[in-house]
């Protein structure tokens, strides 16, 4: 957590799109046949759509 404060506080931040694209990424990354798949997926879809909250916010 400390790390993202850091990175937020210097300008390291991803655009919302960026991160949107991220998440996206990260959940093609994901193996289906693992057991926590579905829980993972659901996890990072959340985060996506913090982030898409966030990023309408701010336009």
């Amino acid at each position: 957590m400390l790390r993202i404060v850091d990175m937020e506080a210097v300008g390291g931040a991803a655009s919302p799109e960026d991160a949107i694209s991220f998440v996206a990424e990260l959940i093609n990354r994901l193996d289906p046949v693992r057991d926590s798949y579905e829980s993972d997926v659901y996890a990072l879809l959340r985060v996506g759509a913090c982030i898409w909250a966030m990023g309408k916010r701010q336009a």
